[in-house]
């Protein structure tokens, strides 16, 4: 398995010159869904198992040490080796809009950029690699999205999808997150 960090598409593209259009993406967010919700470890292994490409995107940056409301991390990878999670791409919304020229600043609580950019960033990502789904906790990002997006509610413990029929592979080979979440279309 390769694993890639990424910046940049630039890298992406070089390395995964697979057969890009019959590789299945999804993309799945880590604070809020991952880090709260240990299913998840469970349905990568099962995606990957079914040949998709797992996309973890996140926002802090990848080279720096980051903090959670209740804990600190050298990198990403500490963090998903916690959780168990298996991932072929790393993703950073900071380190994309850092590389953009985006407006990025830190200060005592970490790395920052604009609401608009940091909002907008995973929905470009995500058409840019042909991502099929990706599931996040954060509502307003799904407005930026031009692929399906599932928004998961730890409140009401459900997934809204949009985009997406329910019928859909992608949607099915989600299956096993019924038992914990309430399915909306």
């Amino acid at each position: 398995m390769v694993i890639l960090r990424l910046y940049d598409s630039k890298e992406y593209n070089k390395t995964m010159k697979k057969e890009s259009k019959h590789i299945k993406r999804v993309g799945i967010d880590i604070h809020g869904v991952i880090n709260i919700n240990p299913i998840f470890s469970k349905l990568c292994k099962e995606l990957k198992s079914k040949g998709y490409e797992i996309h973890i995107l996140t926002g802090p940056r990848l080279e720096y040490p980051y903090k959670t409301n209740i804990e600190e991390f050298e990198r990403i990878e500490d963090e998903l080796e916690k959780y168990d999670i298996v991932y072929d791409v790393l993703f950073s919304v900071l380190d994309y809009n850092v590389k953009k020229g985006s407006n990025v600043w830190k200060n005592e609580r970490g790395w920052w950029t604009d609401t608009k950019s940091w909002n907008e960033t995973k929905g470009l990502y995500c058409k840019e690699k042909d991502i099929l789904l990706h599931i996040d906790d954060t509502k307003v990002y799904g407005d930026t999205f031009e692929t399906p997006f599932g928004y998961l509610s730890n409140e009401t413990m459900t997934i809204e999808f949009s985009g997406i029929d329910k019928t859909s592979d992608v949607i099915q080979d989600f299956k096993c997150l019924e038992k914990y979440f309430t399915f909306k279309f």
